[in-house]
Formats: structure tokens, C-alpha cells, sequence
């Protein structure tokens, strides 16, 4: 009996918790429902319609932008970052100047070029142009009406005396080779070799006398009438050259290349039989050189 008692008991207590919780549970309930319907207002029932653009505002502004971009923020479609990014294109394209791009991009055959300020003269190159006058400063009108005027009358002028007066070739003087002259080099301590020139080429081929030369050159033949004779040496004074000028522009050459050694310097002495031409050496003094030509044989 006793403890039939204590199931009794037991039962009744769960019975009593549990019907606690369950009204806990619908209070808790209740009250979450009564605060949304506070915090939200009535519904009324009316549905709002969607907003529309009118169909001939769609047609007025396709026709009045090209840029479907900005068709598109008239509309509404895009949103403001849009808009912004778009505002920093259009003022990139106005002031390109502003970036690298626009010195590697830049092109001038198209409506003359960028709007920086530049024209299309400006982008001439290779031609002077003028910046001051009397210490004031040009301005480019001045300077693109002198470049377009100056350079026609300068050409004109220049054409027509080109016409009146063909340009005429300054003739060189004819020049003759001497391969006739005698080499003489004692060896003797004081370094002097002598080259003897008694002849000189005439016409065809043949030779004309030293002597001869001078009376056909100054009509008499004494030692006050001297032709010019240069001698010339090379850097490293191993090769020379002697020209003679005669009166009606011709020149007579000999050239010797390689000679022996090196010279020092070189003298020439004119008398009425021939031309004596002396080299003072400058190494080797006492060693007699041999003919200019066997030298040359021996290099080759």
C-alpha cells in the first residue's frame, strides 16, 4: 500500500511539470507574436505597382543619346557607381594629357590630334622655325604664314636661276706620272738621298726634257722662274709625294711608296737641267737605301 502511495505521488508531480512547461511555451509564444505585429504596420490590403517608364520616354531618349551608357542612366538601370565611372572616363577623354597613354597613343593624323592645344603644324618636324624678332616673341600664326610664304619665292627664285644658269662641273686638272728619275744614295754619314728628275711626260707618251719644260713654262730659262713643287709626307713618314704645277694646270706626280726607312724631311733644289730632290733620313743615316722601286718589291 505504501508504495502504490509513492507511484501516485511520483505521477502526480510530472503531471504538474509538464503542464507548467506547456504553458510557459504558449505564453512565450503569444508574446513574440504581439511585438511583430506592433513593430510592422496594418497591412491594408492594396498591392503597390511596380513603377514604369512610359514607352515614348524609352523612344525620346534613345533618339537623344547615342551612348547607350548614358541612355541607360536615364533610365534609372545603372547604379550611381556606374554613373561615377563613367564621369571619370568622359573627363579622361577630355584631358588625356593628364596620363602616360596619352604620349604613347597620341595621334595626329586624327582631327588633329588630342585637344591639348596643339594644331597640326605643330607636329612638323625637320625645318627651322622662328621664336623672336627684334627680342619679342612670335606667335605661331606669324610663324606658320612665314614658313608657308618664305620657302615658295626661295624655291621659285632658285628654279628659274637654275634654268638661266645650269650648274656648271669645276674640271679637275689633268695629272701626268712620272716613272722616270734617278735614285742616288751614297750612304754617306750625313743621311741625304737624292732623287734626279731630268724628264717629264709629255703628250702620248713621250718625254719631254727638264730644260724644255721650263723655256715651254717661262719662255727663258733661268733660276729666278721656279714652278711650285709640293712634297708631301705620309704620318709615318715611309711614302712621299711630289707634284709639280705647271703654268696651264696640269700637274706631274711622283709618288713613292714605301720608301726604305723613315725621312725626316724633304728639300727640292730647281736648276736649268733638272730637279733635285733631296731626303734627309731620320734613322739608317749611313746605310745606303736601295731604288724606291726595289724596296717596293721587297714589301710586296
Amino acid at each position: 500500500m505504501i508504495q502504490d502511495s509513492f507511484h501516485f505521488v511520483y505521477a502526480g508531480i510530472a503531471t504538474m511539470f509538464l503542464a507548467v512547461v506547456a504553458i510557459v511555451a504558449f505564453l512565450f509564444r503569444n508574446s513574440s507574436k504581439t511585438s511583430r505585429q506592433q513593430s510592422s504596420p496594418p497591412f491594408s490590403g492594396k498591392v503597390k505597382p511596380k513603377q514604369s517608364v512610359p514607352s515614348n520616354l524609352d523612344t525620346s531618349i534613345a533618339h537623344k543619346h547615342n551612348n547607350p551608357w548614358q541612355e541607360r542612366l536615364e533610365r534609372g538601370v545603372i547604379s550611381t557607381a556606374v554613373k561615377r565611372t563613367q564621369n571619370d572616363a568622359s573627363s579622361s577623354k577630355e584631358k588625356p594629357f593628364q596620363s602616360s597613354y596619352y604620349y604613347a597613343h597620341n595621334n595626329p593624323s586624327a582631327k588633329g590630334g588630342y585637344k591639348d592645344g596643339l594644331r597640326m603644324e605643330d607636329y612638323t618636324m625637320n625645318q627651322p622655325r622662328l621664336l623672336r624678332r627684334n627680342g619679342s616673341r612670335v606667335s605661331s600664326s606669324e610663324d606658320l604664314q612665314q614658313n608657308e610664304t618664305a620657302p615658295s619665292s626661295i624655291e621659285s627664285s632658285s628654279s628659274k636661276q637654275q634654268l638661266n644658269n645650269p650648274r656648271v662641273l669645276p674640271k679637275l686638272p689633268p695629272t701626268k706620272y712620272i716613272s722616270r728619275y734617278l735614285w742616288d744614295d751614297p750612304g754617306k754619314p750625313n743621311g741625304v738621298a737624292s732623287i734626279r728628275i731630268e724628264q717629264l711626260p709629255d703628250k702620248n707618251g713621250s718625254m719631254m726634257a727638264w730644260k724644255d719644260w721650263l723655256e715651254q713654262q717661262y719662255s727663258t730659262t733661268t733660276t729666278t722662274n721656279k714652278p711650285q713643287i709640293d712634297t708631301l709626307l705620309s704620318s709615318d713618314c715611309t711614302s712621299l709625294r711630289v707634284i709639280i704645277h705647271s703654268q696651264n694646270g696640269c700637274l706631274y706626280e711622283l709618288k713613292l711608296d714605301p720608301l726604305y726607312g723613315r725621312v725626316k724631311t724633304v728639300t727640292t733644289k730647281v736648276s736649268t737641267k733638272r730637279l733635285t730632290i733631296q731626303l734627309h733620313k731620320n734613322e739608317n743615316k749611313q746605310t745606303a737605301w736601295p731604288h724606291p722601286y726595289q724596296s717596293k718589291t721587297k714589301s710586296n
